[in-house]
Parts: C-alpha cells; sequence; structure tokens
C-alpha cells in the first residue's frame, strides 16, 4: 500500500471550502476515486462507495501515458532509441515502404505519423484490432498496425488520434528492449519504474493481462488495457511531476523525459474528434501548449482515458489530479466533446481553489497592487521580447531586445541581442530602433546572448548579457552607439540585472551598484535562491573590486566577500527563482525584485529596506491568466512621483486572439498601506 504525506488545504494555499465543492461536484459527476495533491501533500481524497487507493480500475487511453509514454522514456533514458529516429529501425517491415519508411518514433508517440485509428464499429482490420482473444484466424492488433492501418496523410503534417499508431510504437519499443535484462514492457516498466516508485505488483496490470506473442517478442498493448490503482496513477504523476527524479535517483533522464511534458506540433482539429480541438499532443499524452484550456497555464499536463479516466500534472502549481471512474458527461457536440466540456467542471475551478500565498508576509508600504484590464494593454515591437530598460541621463528610456526585428521599421535581419529606445509615457510611447555594429549579435534562443540587465551611471550605458557563459557585462560611453565587452562571471550570476535607480542613477541610495541573479548558470531553469553582488559606481569594469553577499553576522550586519565561491542566498524561494528585475522604488524607500517564477505565468513583486532583506510581498500570483508570459520590468522612468502609478513591461506567447510576443506595457497601481494595515495578508492576493 502506497502511503503519502497529507497536509490542510491552507497550509499549502488551497482555499477548504472551494476544494470541498469541487470534490462534491465531481462526486456527482460518476467519479469513483478523485485525488488532489498540492506541493507534494494530498489535500483531499474521496472515493465511491465500495472503492479506495487501493482498487484498481481500467485506465482505457491513460494507458499511453502510464504505459506508452512511460516505457518510451525509460528505453530513450537508457539509449536503446531515440525519438527521432525512423520507426523502420526498430519495424523491419516498413523499411522499404515509400511512406511508412519517414515515420519517426516521435510522430508515433504523439498522433502525428498519419497512421489511421481503428474504429470500434468498423469491420476488417479495424474490428479485429479491439479483439482481446483473436482466434487463430483473425489478426492480433500489432499485425493490423503495421501491416494493414493505412497512412492517411504525410507523415508530422497533422494530429491524427490513432490507436494503432501507439500499437506501432509498442511495437518498436519492444523490438529495441531485446537483448536487454528487461526484454518487453511489462519487466521494463516493474523493474525500472515501479519498484523504485514502491508501487506493488498488486497494484497495476497492462496489455489486459495478457501479452501477444509475435516475431519472437511479447508485446503488450499500450493503447490501453491497463488496470491502475489510483493511489499507482498519483505516484506516477509524481514521477512526471519531479521530471523523472526519485529519491535522488534519476529513473529517467530529464532530456527523455521532457517530450511528455511539451507539446510537438500546434494543434490541429483531428479527424476523429469533430466536436472541438484537443490540446497539443505530447509522447504519450496532452499538454495545454496552445491554450485550449484558458483557465490554466501551458504546462498542464493531461493524461486522459474513456470514461474520463484523468492525470493532470500541473508543475507550474505543484498540483497533481487524479480522476478515475466514468464519463462525466456526454462527449457529443451538444456539450463540446470530451475535451472541451473539461475546462468548466475541472480547470476553471481547479485554479479557482488557489491561495496564490507568497512565502514571504505582506507588505507594510503597499495594500494592493491592481492592473489595468487586459484589453487596455498597448502592443509594440512585435515578435520581439526581454525589454530590460534604464533611465538615461538624457532622460531617454534605454531597452534592449531580443529574438526579434525590434520596432518598424524592423531591422533587416533577426537580432538575438537589439537595442532601441522608447520615447513617450507608457499609454502613447514609440519605439524607436538604436543601431550597432558594436552591440548587436544574432543567434536563437539559448543560443544567442541577450541582455538581461541595463544600467546608466554618469552618463555611461553598462549591459548585463546573458547565454554568454555564465553572463558578461559590456559597456557604451555614447548612448549605446558603440560597445565595449568586459569580464565574465565565471560561476552562478547566469541571468544577472542591475538594481536601477533614478535617472542616470540619481536616485540611489548610496554609492553602490547593486546586481542580482538566480543563483545557476541558465537563464532557462529555475533555481531555488537569489544571489547579490555589489561594486562601487566609480569600479563597474573592474571585476575584481566586486564584492558578494554572504550572509548577515549575530549582529544582523552583512557580510560580504571577494571570493564568489563564497556567496550566500539573499533571497530565498525554490525552484522559483527564474528571471529577474530589480529597482529602487524612492517613494517607499525599498528596493523590489520583480521575479518571474517561471515562464508560465506565475511571478510577483518583493520589497525590502536593505539590498538584502528582509522582503515581504508587493504582489505574487501562481498564475496571472495571459498564458506563457515572462521578463517582467517596471521601468523607473514610468514611475509617478507619488510611487503609486507604474507601467509594467513584459513578454510572453500567442494568448487566445493576442500575441504577447512583444513589448507589453500595462498599467498598475499600488494602494499605500495605511497605518492599519499589512497584517490582513491582502499584499499579493
Amino acid at each position: 500500500m502506497l502511503q503519502f504525506r497529507s497536509e490542510s488545504p491552507e497550509s499549502v494555499g488551497v482555499d477548504p471550502q472551494k476544494l470541498e465543492q469541487y470534490a462534491s461536484r465531481l462526486a456527482g459527476l460518476s467519479t469513483k476515486a478523485l485525488i488532489v495533491m498540492r506541493r507534494d501533500a494530498v489535500v483531499k481524497q474521496w472515493f465511491a462507495d465500495g472503492f479506495s487507493p487501493d482498487t484498481q480500475h481500467y485506465t482505457a487511453s491513460l494507458a499511453k501515458t502510464i504505459v506508452g509514454g512511460l516505457a518510451i522514456a525509460v528505453a530513450v533514458s537508457e539509449g536503446l532509441m531515440a525519438y527521432d529516429d525512423p520507426a523502420c529501425k526498430y519495424i523491419p517491415a516498413w523499411r522499404d515502404d515509400p511512406v511508412r519508411s519517414r515515420i519517426t518514433i516521435r510522430q508515433l508517440a504523439t498522433h502525428t505519423s498519419g497512421l489511421a485509428n481503428a474504429s470500434h464499429h468498423a469491420d476488417g482490420w479495424e474490428r479485429m484490432f479491439w479483439q482481446r482473444d483473436p482466434s487463430p484466424s483473425a489478426l492480433d492488433p500489432f499485425t493490423c498496425s503495421l501491416f494493414h492501418a493505412p497512412v492517411l496523410h504525410s507523415p508530422g503534417t497533422k494530429v491524427l488520434y490513432s490507436n494503432p499508431g501507439i500499437a506501432a510504437l509498442a511495437y518498436a519499443i519492444t523490438a529495441s528492449l531485446q537483448g536487454t535484462p528487461h526484454p518487453d514492457i511489462h519487466s521494463l516498466l516493474r523493474e525500472k519504474i515501479m519498484r523504485p516508485l514502491g508501487i506493488p505488483d498488486e497494484a497495476w496490470s497492462i496489455g489486459y493481462d495478457k501479452p501477444i506473442r509475435l516475431d519472437g517478442m511479447s508485446l503488450y498493448a499500450t493503447w490501453g488495457g491497463g488496470m491502475f490503482t489510483p493511489a499507482a496513477v498519483l505516484q506516477l504523476g509524481r514521477l512526471l511531476m519531479r521530471k523523472g527524479q526519485w529519491e535522488g535517483q534519476t529513473l529517467i533522464r530529464p532530456q527523455a523525459i521532457r517530450p511528455m511534458l511539451a507539446g510537438s506540433y500546434r494543434t490541429v482539429l483531428p479527424d476523429d474528434f469533430p466536436h472541438g480541438p484537443m490540446p497539443a499532443p505530447s509522447v504519450g499524452g496532452f499538454v495545454n501548449h496552445y491554450n485550449v484550456y484558458r483557465s490554466v497555464p501551458d504546462c498542464t499536463f493531461i493524461g486522459a482515458g474513456a470514461g474520463h479516466q484523468l492525470l493532470i500534472v500541473i508543475p507550474s502549481l505543484e498540483l497533481i489530479v487524479v480522476r478515475m471512474g466514468n464519463l462525466m458527461f456526454p462527449g457529443d457536440s451538444t456539450d463540446g466533446g470530451f475535451w472541451r466540456g473539461l475546462e468548466p467542471l475541472v480547470f476553471t475551478p481547479l485554479v479557482g481553489m488557489l491561495q496564490h500565498r507568497s512565502p514571504f508576509p505582506p507588505s507594510d508600504k503597499v495594500r494592493r497592487v491592481t492592473f489595468a484590464p487586459p484589453e487596455n494593454i498597448r502592443i509594440s515591437g512585435e515578435d520581439s521580447d526581454n525589454w530590460p530598460c534604464t533611465w538615461g541621463a538624457d532622460d531617454t528610456l534605454y531597452t534592449a531586445y531580443g529574438d526579434g526585428y525590434g520596432f518598424k521599421p524592423h531591422t533587416e535581419k533577426k537580432l538575438s541581442l537589439g537595442f532601441a529606445v522608447l520615447h513617450g509615457t507608457p499609454d502613447s510611447f514609440v519605439g524607436v530602433n538604436l543601431r550597432t555594429e558594436t552591440g548587436e549579435r544574432e543567434g536563437d534562443g539559448a543560443q544567442g546572448v541577450k541582455a538581461s540587465g541595463l544600467l546608466m551611471v554618469d552618463g555611461v550605458l553598462y549591459m548585463l548579457v546573458r547565454n554568454a557563459g555564465n553572463s558578461q557585462l559590456a559597456w557604451s560611453e555614447d548612448g549605446g552607439a558603440t560597445w565595449e565587452w568586459g569580464f565574465k562571471f565565471e560561476t552562478s550570476f547566469g541571468c544577472p540585472t542591475f538594481a536601477n535607480a533614478g535617472r542616470n542613477y540619481e536616485g540611489a541610495p548610496d554609492d553602490y551598484v547593486y546586481i542580482y541573479s538566480p543563483d545557476g548558470d541558465s537563464a532557462y531553469e529555475e533555481y531555488d535562491r537569489i544571489v547579490l553582488a555589489r561594486v562601487h559606481r566609480d569600479r563597474i569594469r573592474s571585476r575584481d573590486d566586486y564584492e558578494f553577499f554572504r550572509g548577515l553576522d549575530d549582529a544582523g550586519v552583512p557580510v560580504w566577500t571577494r571570493r564568489i565561491e563564497e556567496r550566500g542566498g539573499v533571497f530565498e524561494f525554490p525552484q522559483n527563482c527564474h528571471r529577474l528585475e530589480a529597482l529602487y522604488h524612492a517613494a517607499t524607500r525599498r528596493f523590489w525584485l520583480v521575479l518571474a517564477c517561471n515562464h508560465e505565468g506565475g511571478w510577483g513583486i518583493f520589497d525590502s529596506p536593505t539590498p538584502y532583506g528582509p522582503w515581504s510581498t508587493v504582489y505574487y500570483t501562481e498564475y496571472w491568466g495571459l498564458g506563457r508570459t515572462h521578463a517582467y520590468r517596471i521601468p523607473v522612468k514610468w514611475i509617478s512621483e507619488d510611487g503609486n502609478r507604474l507601467a509594467l513591461v513584459f513578454s510572453g506567447r500567442r494568448f487566445g486572439e493576442i500575441d504577447y510576443d512583444a513589448c507589453c506595457v500595462r498599467a498598475m497601481t499600488l494602494e499605500p498601506a495605511g497605518e492599519a494595515d499589512g497584517e490582513d495578508g491582502s499584499a499579493g492576493s
């Protein structure tokens, strides 16, 4: 029997009343088992009469995730196959076929191979595909899939849900296992996944509990035929949440499990789901990569089977839901089909019960932050992102962009690092590209350097760039026209930013320049803490003059060190320290960290009376509802004199009908805390 830690809903940021309403509603919709886990603690379990965490239930196509998806991830992790291998490498009968020979393992796993589906109601090979015990004269499902299922479109060009495609994948996986200690999918999963996770043999079975012998191999169905307990499904969901890591072991290498948690192709309308689009197919499951479900983050992973057998994993919210039972609503056009009906019943109330609690207390300076409505967001500089800003001595707002062409008129080539200036106010600004041969860089994504921080001090424009192993300092003495390149940080500081303070740094509270960064080498990971460096404003170019925050002594006095290896954390928020902005908010005399917790719309603003803490919460959300937004900036030039009217600059991806991959500016307003405020927990709500 599997045991899980339990916590009260409130302790992990879940509204208990809304959680009870959620469970009660699903209980009335033919649910037999419901488990909700938040931050690795079970906050709700509900079971119908005669059912328990250890009662096996059929999984239907959820087996594509917890059997087929995990099996291929393990095979790839073990180096037995690769996602982009041609399937014919493992299916010899396809090698001379002009179409099937072009099908890849990834395409089989993501329903993009072009292989037709098999209907329960058809005749011929389709009917035989579904026979549990085929007669000697009948075809087994693997033979049906390999030799009789037609290819209806060119591989990789269209999503077409295909059980025969998953059967062909099971054949290929099994072929890759020959000659290993675990020559079939059942033994592979038992030894590599189930036993390390503590899932007993009596908690699961696969392949309709009977393999089919073909070509000297024992083949198990991975498209269905699984029987799992709710507890076992939850345990497998935890493995997905941890990206293949378990109790200090790597059960599946991150690069092998990542395709399960990320969509492979843009969702199109599948031929056999005429009632609405389904989420984007991933290896063994589906992800919300293209916002089919507007109420949950793009990272939402869904394993699903007939009768609404569901495994939902939302990494950015640390949420797992297991639901087993019978169909919750008819899958016809009146009710929106199997997929679309999940939004109001499952996803919207699930996110609605979160309390968005920061690990830091509310700010005693700011009671509440409000934002202008999304329809009032001003968007310019489309197809470019990043946008660190600094207020120059000439009253210009300098910025930099990445992976784009800047403002119109666009640059003649796509730049990994480009520059611009912003003229005007937040609601009527104009962006103008600033061209520089010595500063511009080409590249794409992680392969191209990008500005992570800008700061003008005494008329000199300084820049920190990431993706430069780890990061690098550059400066310009002529307003960005020409650049000189300086030292690199050799450890940590992979995505650093300056703390801006007024025009030309004239609002700084002391003579130091402060640099914050997640404590890691990459701008593409989430870390546990933020680290801090400082340097005198006159010696920014000298690496030897940098000091690193080590910690506080027994008297609460900060200790600084010249040795970067001795650095300590200045801000602790495990697995939520991603890219950030920093500034000095003059009206409240507080340092601010504007921190992206992930690339999924989770972020916050945290303030402190010193550069090194203690921190409190100005604003915090785990998902603010605009899809995959990131890189949140608050230009100090656009802060009103009283400090209460500000502009948030951010970037993102397409969400609904709007593409936020641009310079997006959203007005925001602070409500100052009164003398009696700051103790009701409202900040960040």
